[in-house]
């Protein structure tokens, strides 16, 4: 199955995938019109679009702090 990306909804829609990212993930984001995002999720549902699991998972990992041991095993 491939996914599609956001990008291709932010062409379709003429907005940026920054914008259409808060508007999928966040539900009481506010975009400049309602209108605007009514229309990116329209495209959003006529592509199918399904979130990339893989790709949200690895973007949590990225979030949770590294914690240094300071003792080395060789």
């Amino acid at each position: 199955m491939r996914f599609l990306s956001i990008k291709k909804i932010a062409k379709e829609a003429g907005v940026s995938t920054a914008t259409v990212s808060r508007v999928l993930n966040n539900p009481g984001y506010k975009c400049s019109s309602e209108e605007l995002r009514e229309r990116i999720w329209k495209i959003a549902r006529e592509l199918n679009y399904m979130p990339n699991e893989a790709a949200r998972n690895l973007k949590k990992e990225l979030r949770i702090p590294v914690r240094k041991c300071g003792i080395l095993t060789c």
